[in-house]
């Protein structure tokens, strides 16, 4: 479906509860479709992005360590050196400190590890030579919906549980608790439940459980 036609769907829902569709505009049903999509994908659906080297792409300089990810750049899930194939492993602070305690004042090298900090990724070692990282991730959508004939990016059998999004928070707009607790929870029957944050490294590292320890010998 297109956004004119899930704005229609959503109407008729609303409609048939209480005549809840007077109450919103077309404006807000957009912006609540389009956060539907945004709550859909990181709930339960992933977005993979093979083309778009904005996306899938960091041009590294040396002397340089810290970049910038994509906006739409949802989960890291792979990092490879494109000169020699080399492909990255994350850490986080916890375990590169107690490592390698003295690990920022190492030489500059072929970075090895990286640690994510939201949408920002540290490489180490410091690179010390320009490189492309490739990327594999997940992604959120790269535009909202905005024009009518725009479609969201989930497959089209889900199109329709999408309009349950907003049929909940129209039903919070108009205080009507109750179908705003069945929509939800009908979009959450769909798309699954809210994650909490996702750690991807242990915070702190030990001889057992530390991702560099078992991945490397470190000197």
């Amino acid at each position: 479906m297109n956004l004119a036609q899930l704005i229609n769907v959503t109407r008729m829902r609303l409609g048939d509860i209480g005549n809840l569709e007077v109450l919103v505009t077309d404006e807000f049903l957009t912006e609540s479709l389009n956060r539907g999509v945004v709550e859909a994908l990181e709930r339960g659906f992933s977005l993979y992005e093979v083309d778009d080297s904005a996306v899938i792409e960091l041009s590294v300089l040396a002397d340089e360590d810290v970049y910038s990810l994509h906006d739409s750049v949802e989960q890291l899930l792979h990092v490879r050196r494109q000169s020699d194939g080399f492909v990255l492993t994350q850490t986080t602070e916890d375990e590169l400190d107690y490592l390698r305690p003295y690990w920022t004042e190492d030489a500059p090298n072929k970075p090895e590890f990286y640690i994510r900090d939201g949408q920002r990724i540290q490489l180490y070692p410091v690179p010390d030579a320009i490189d492309v990282l490739e990327l594999k991730v997940s992604r959120l959508p790269l535009v909202d919906m905005a024009d009518d004939a725009d479609e969201p990016e989930l497959p089209v059998r889900y199109h329709n549980d999408l309009t349950w999004y907003a049929v909940g928070e129209a039903a919070m707009l108009s205080g009507n608790a109750d179908l705003e607790a069945r929509s939800m929870a009908q979009f959450e029957r769909t798309f699954g439940r809210r994650r909490s944050i996702k750690f991807n490294a242990v915070s702190k590292a030990t001889p057992n459980n530390a991702v560099m320890y078992c991945t490397r010998p470190m000197l």
